[in-house]
């Protein structure tokens, strides 16, 4: 299952060292959910490029907020904005984000590569994220509080035949990815299923 994921440092965004938490690829956008490099309708030619420009105006809201770095549209820019603070539902973690890493699969993510659903949208790019759980749902041990976690890319069930033969890239219930199907780590604090939440 996703307990067996391995990890490894990269670049971050915004700050410090991110995570690749996928199993035995040395990509996640490399495994049969989606193609392993940019294609052709790419709009951008570097990493910096989804960048926002420093100083660029935010998007507000009046609920309790965070910063966040999003794309209102596939193919889309990174815009800044802020948004309400997500609360984590049944069988969820919230984890503040400490790093993110920035990588050629989140570009597959952002340009819709690997899911270009309208109805995810607006979406919170960055799956290599690290982070502090400061929240759990329902069903959820209180104990993950405080514990420090990476996130495993696949949304997967870990119950079903794959996940249960340590194939759970080819999960029978496969929901998608982090950063496309649900909210990445390109924020302040970040909801993720308490199965990919993974311990360091």
């Amino acid at each position: 299952g996703p307990g067996g994921a391995g990890s490894r440092a990269r670049g971050a965004f915004p700050g410090g060292g991110g995570v690749n938490a996928g199993r035995g690829r040395s990509s996640p956008g490399a495994g049969r959910r989606g193609p392993g490099r940019v294609g052709a309708a790419m709009k951008f030619t570097a990493i910096r490029d989804l960048i926002p420009a420093a100083g660029c105006r935010l998007t507000a809201t009046a609920a309790p907020a965070m910063r966040v770095a999003r794309i209102t549209k596939w193919g889309g820019p990174l815009e800044l904005a802020e948004v309400p603070d997500p609360a984590p539902g049944a069988g969820e973690v919230r984890v503040r984000v400490e790093a993110c890493g920035i990588g050629l699969t989140v570009v597959n993510c952002i340009q819709g590569q690997l899911g270009n659903d309208p109805a995810w949208l607006p979406r919170i790019p960055g799956h290599e994220r690290v982070g502090i759980v400061d929240a759990v749902g329902e069903g959820v041990d209180p104990a993950r509080v405080g514990r420090r976690v990476v996130a495993y890319f696949y949304l997967v069930c870990g119950s079903c035949r794959r996940c249960l033969n340590a194939q759970d890239s080819l999960c029978e219930r496969f929901r998608g990815n982090v950063g496309v199907a649900i909210d990445g780590g390109y924020a302040q604090r970040a909801v993720l299923p308490a199965l990919n939440a993974l311990p360091v």
